[in-house]
């Protein structure tokens, strides 16, 4: 019995050595695990000084929601979309004024600032989507002549 107290002491205390050991010894950690898509210089700054009466993109969706809510279902998947193609819009009427675009912190990553302003240009977004939007929920959409660029043609011209 001896014996086998003094193995199982001995095994016990190697084995907390060998643990010590390891956790004296420098660990190799991935830091790219969490890491931003875009790196640092990229990022655009954030802005400090907001003039204009925020409207969200939400509060946007909420109000055509109100609107015709037989799309409720499909907002979900909707509103990235719908959101990529307001921010491409904003851009280029940015551009095209010459103006710099103003960011805030949103989900903790730099956003466009969409005021009221820019509720023209969500109008605009929602007639361009209107195909996507019959699509997704189901409904078969009929094809209408529209004057406004396709997303493709916005995307290529950037």
């Amino acid at each position: 019995m001896p014996e086998l107290l003094q193995w199982l002491t001995d095994h016990m205390t190697a084995h907390i050595d060998q643990r010590l050991d390891m956790l004296g010894q420098p660990r190799h950690v991935n830091l790219n695990v969490r890491a931003p898509k875009r790196s640092g210089p990229y990022s655009p700054p954030i802005a400090r000084n907001i003039s204009g009466q925020p409207f969200p993109i939400a509060k946007y969706l909420d109000e055509q929601e109100r609107r015709d809510p037989t799309w409720k279902q499909i907002r979900r998947s909707f509103a990235p979309t719908f959101s990529m193609l307001c921010q491409i819009l904003k851009k280029r009427s940015l551009k095209e004024s010459g103006e710099a675009a103003v960011y805030v912190e949103q989900l903790h990553r730099p956003q466009l600032f969409y005021t009221v302003d820019d509720r023209p240009l969500m109008d605009e977004a929602w007639v361009m989507s209107a195909a996507h939007r019959e699509d997704l929920s189901g409904k078969r959409y009929v094809v209408a002549p529209v004057s406004q660029p396709s997303v493709l043609a916005l995307l290529r011209r950037q």
